[in-house]
């Protein structure tokens, strides 16, 4: 792992806050604002039902499976919730499309060599899902671990890599698409390294961007400086300075010097309890 042991993605916080704000809305004369749902934020979260456009394509039969789940047994709190999403349906434009699929989990990709044919009808049909599936909702399908578009398996990587196909401009996926390995987009390789980099170029105050390029084995030129291993994690401490694992690292590679102060190596292992 190459995040920080306890920190959201700033996009996953934002979606989870727009989902929040989603579940407290008001829906019209007869279902004016409330919080009436929003005792079951927390157990939404949790199992991976935080994602209006994941509801709106589940079946009705999924939907009861998803209530029961999450506690919901009130018939009021049914019926508005039910109503939300006809709403949401109607508005974007979605209808339910059979099955859902499941909200969390990795999904094995083909394993050994594809036929040549097969290859072209595998790279015609990823063009196709990829045509009608937002960079977003690719990330989001990441998130989850992977999933199956239009008959194929698609790996948390490659739904990483299609999001950066169709926006090459969102910081958070290049990082998860480093913390999955990296790979082609646009017909490029990336490292996982490069990733990081490409993050941090996107958001460069972001003290997680920077503690990613350092893990990664730092050596990052970033405008026009080479910064090494610890010059990262000074870096990420700049940014944050109650980073556990930034203080923990710095001080494994020795201590270094954090807005202007020098921390030995003991100091910076008794910062990082502090932080604890």
């Amino acid at each position: 792992m190459t995040t920080l042991k306890g920190q959201i993605t700033q996009r996953k916080k934002s979606k989870m806050s727009q989902f929040r704000q989603w579940l407290n809305q008001p829906i019209s004369a007869g279902f004016p604002a409330s919080n009436t749902l929003d005792q079951y934020f927390t157990a939404m979260e949790q199992h991976g039902y935080d994602d209006v456009s994941y509801l709106c394509n589940c079946t009705e039969e999924r939907l009861e499976s998803i209530f029961a789940k999450v506690g919901i047994t009130k018939d009021g709190h049914k019926d508005r919730l039910l109503t939300m999403i006809a709403k949401a349906r109607s508005e974007a434009l979605l209808a339910p499309a059979g099955p859902a699929l499941p909200p969390a989990g990795p999904v094995l990709a083909p394993a050994g060599p594809v036929p040549k044919s097969s290859r072209v009808e595998d790279d015609s049909s990823r063009k196709k899902a990829r045509k009608e599936v937002s960079a977003e909702e690719w990330a989001d399908l990441g998130d989850k671990g992977g999933g199956q578009r239009e008959g194929r398996k698609f790996t948390a990587n490659d739904c990483y890599a299609n999001s950066l196909g169709l926006n090459a401009n969102d910081a958070c996926v290049w990082c998860e698409f480093g913390n999955t390995g990296g790979g082609v987009v646009g017909g490029q390789h990336f490292s996982e390294k490069d990733c990081h980099l490409k993050s941090l170029e996107l958001d460069p105050e972001n003290a997680v961007f920077w503690y990613n390029c350092g893990f990664a084995g730092g050596q990052i030129s970033f405008k026009g400086r080479v910064y090494s291993v610890k010059e990262c994690y000074e870096k990420t401490l700049q940014y944050d300075p109650k980073c556990q694992r930034g203080w923990t690292d710095l001080g494994k590679a020795g201590g270094g010097t954090v807005k202007g102060r020098r921390y030995t190596k003991a100091e910076c292992l008794a910062e990082a309890k502090k932080c604890q």
